[in-house]
């Protein structure tokens, strides 16, 4: 059966676009608490949506706790998760108001748990060598894709994010690094670990990034929190668009040939 969760970033933290929506508790994971997480009906199919940094947006990104929302997600028996995230562009082609289904990620990360085994004394143990090609699940990143082309919104087909740790925002020649040196087209800062534990928890994973800002590399525009969550608020409502004709549609597919494919990747890279 499949079951979806939408992790809702900056300005998606708590949508009122639900139906039926109740706040469901999780009994504490092997790592600790979860993110806030709601039950509700999007267009007549049930879904999850846990708020990544808290009710109140409380938790930075290097506070959050990615092991223990992905685990009690699928503890709540979710297959797919859609997740949302605000991101800076680093390509003057990613303008403020894009959504970037993103392809790929470069983990500039530091100081987080990036693999749910071996990480708990209650958890699963061993060690997971999963590979990372492709970082996000193509099927379901295909289907985000076509529902992309079917509504009103601008978007990219593809994007490689760099992760950084914040919470601070990227210096200038940071900023330019990750753009010439990288190969990054978007800046974010919690995709990684997100995206590889979820796929060693196999959970069909996609993410939706949020473009508000250039970061601090184009001239005459500078990233500022204010800035960020004008820009959240147009955004937010296109990702909702994009959520509502997306949700029934992963709903109704037969999954089983992409879940038996994931099932066997995982089971064959753990030691």
């Amino acid at each position: 059966m499949t079951r979806i969760a939408i992790i809702g970033g900056t300005g998606l933290e708590d949508p009122d676009v639900f139906q039926d929506k109740t706040e469901v508790s999780v009994e504490n994971t092997p790592w600790g608490e979860a993110s806030t997480i709601w039950k509700g009906k999007l267009n007549s199919v049930e879904v999850f949506v846990l708020s990544r940094h808290g009710k109140s947006h409380e938790l930075s990104p290097s506070q959050v706790n990615y092991c223990a929302n992905l685990w009690a997600l699928k503890q709540l028996g979710v297959t797919h998760v859609i997740a949302t995230t605000a991101c800076g562009s680093l390509r003057e082609e990613y303008a403020p108001g894009d959504l970037v289904v993103v392809s790929d990620y470069i983990d500039m990360t530091k100081t987080r748990t990036y693999t749910h085994f071996g990480t708990s004394p209650t958890g699963p143990k061993g060690i997971a060598h999963v590979p990372a090609k492709p970082a996000l699940d193509e099927g379901l990143r295909q289907m985000v894709i076509k529902v992309m082309k079917d509504t009103d919104v601008s978007f990219k087909e593809n994007g490689t994010c760099v992760v950084i740790e914040g919470p601070r925002f990227s210096t200038l020649a940071e900023s330019k690094m990750y753009s010439s040196f990288f190969g990054g087209d978007i800046v974010n800062m919690t995709l990684s670990p997100e995206a590889a534990i979820a796929k060693e928890m196999k959970l069909h994973y996609a993410s939706i990034a949020l473009v508000t800002d250039y970061d601090c590399w184009k001239e005459s525009e500078e990233v500022s929190v204010e800035k960020v969550l004008k820009q959240m608020k147009t955004n937010a409502r296109n990702a909702v668009k994009v959520l509502q004709k997306l949700i029934p549609l992963v709903a109704e597919k037969d999954w089983t040939a992409e879940r038996n494919e994931l099932t066997a990747t995982i089971d064959g890279s753990v030691m």
